[in-house]
Formats: C-alpha cells, structure tokens, sequence
C-alpha cells in the first residue's frame, strides 16, 4: 500500500483512531507526516508538544529514533527555531537552518547529521497553538532545494490536521479520567454502564464536520498528484 492508500485509508477510520488513546493517534500522526516527506521528498518529519517547562519534546516522527531518546535534550522555547514558530503561529522555511542562529544543534549532534533544508509550521487547533511540524532535509537524489510556497502551504494544513487529532486526544484523557472518576462513585453495574456509554457517545460526536473537512481537504492534496506534478 502507497503513502496516498494509506492516508486515505487513515482518514475513514480517524474516529475509530482517536478513540483507541495516545499511542494509537501517534500512529496515526506519524502516517501522516510518512506521506508526507514522500510528497516533499524530504527525510525526516516531527511533531513537537511543550511540556509546560519552556520546552519542546518530540511526540511523533517518522524517525523512531527521535521519540523518547533520553540523549535528545527538549528543545528550549525561548532560543530556537520550533519555539519561535510555537510562539509566534508563523510557518518558517530555510535552506541553511544548520547555519541559523536559532537552530537547536545538539540534535544534529547525537543523530549525526546536519540539518540544510528545514521547515517548521505551528501544530493547531482553532486559535491555539498545541505544538510544532517540522520537515528536515531533502533527499540527495530530489535535486531539491528550500521549501517552495505550495508546501509552506501543505505544511500549514498539515500542522492543522496534527491540531485536530492531537486535540482530540487530549479531549479523550480529559474524559477517561472523568469517567474513571465517575465509575469510581457509581453504586450498580446500571450506573457503570450508563457512565461508559457517555464517555462513549461524547467521544464520537465531538469530531466536526469540519475537522472531517480538513482531512480530506489534506488527503486530496497528498494523493492529488505525484512529485513530478508539485515540482
């Protein structure tokens, strides 16, 4: 199955996804951003989250070595390109980020590689900003350079995308924990089930019509040509 089968695949199950907790919606996230370094030709795609300490950590990647590496420091906030998107909503791209003052470069240390090609766009939900999209590097044999405007563009529906299903994890843990609350002081088996069941139905009608929206709109744009067509 291509990267297109796969994203549209995705998309007819998000709901089902979203409801199955964070590791599953991290699958689902790094699908995404899969496809999505296919259509840019680039190497590497994240998604970053603050972890209320002025810091960003990887959440997702289609680098595996990335997530949960205790060598990898968080990203600060106040001193680096991500945090300057995560506090300002702006979608930036360079072609010399390894040469920038504000690239985080320990990360490049402990991969081993340098960062060139670089884009970074703000993960988000509504008017909040949850979190950062990067893209890293194109492939060697691209023949690419910088980020071109219609994947600036790309890179912002897909930061939004990101926003949706992150925001509804979120909404879910919120919920879980209600309703583990809300089994712990029910008295029957009745009021158990009652409590399941709306966790259940408040789970399922919180996906818009137009977060459904945003999802195809960001499936039809990665499945609606091949890389010869973008470029």
């Amino acid at each position: 199955m291509d990267a297109d089968e796969r994203i549209a695949q995705l998309t007819q199950t998000l709901e089902e996804v979203l409801d199955q907790g964070e590791v599953t919606a991290r699958s689902l996230l790094t699908s995404l951003l899969s496809a999505t370094i296919e259509t840019m030709q680039a190497t590497e795609s994240s998604v970053f989250r603050p972890d209320g300490e002025e810091q960003l950590r990887f959440y997702a990647s289609t680098n595996e070595n990335l997530v949960d590496n205790p060598d990898i420091k968080p990203i600060p906030i106040g001193s680096s390109i991500a945090g300057f998107v995560y506090i300002t909503g702006q979608t930036i791209a360079r072609e010399d980020a390894g040469e920038a003052k504000g690239h985080y470069g320990a990360i490049d240390k402990v991969m081993g590689y340098k960062t060139a090609e670089y884009m970074a766009a703000p993960v988000v939900s509504g008017d909040t900003v949850l979190g950062v999209m990067s893209v890293v590097n194109r492939r060697e044999e691209s023949g690419l350079g910088k980020f071109n405007e219609d994947e600036l563009a790309l890179a912002e529906q897909l930061g939004r995308a990101c926003g949706v299903i992150i925001n509804h994890v979120d909404r879910i843990e919120r919920q879980t924990e209600a309703s583990r609350q809300a089994l712990r002081d029910s008295v029957s088996p009745a009021s158990e089930g009652a409590a399941l069941r709306a966790s259940i139905d408040a789970r399922l009608s919180e996906l818009s019509d137009m977060d459904l929206e945003l999802i195809h709109d960001l499936t039809a744009r990665l499945s609606g040509g091949s890389s010869q067509d973008e470029y």
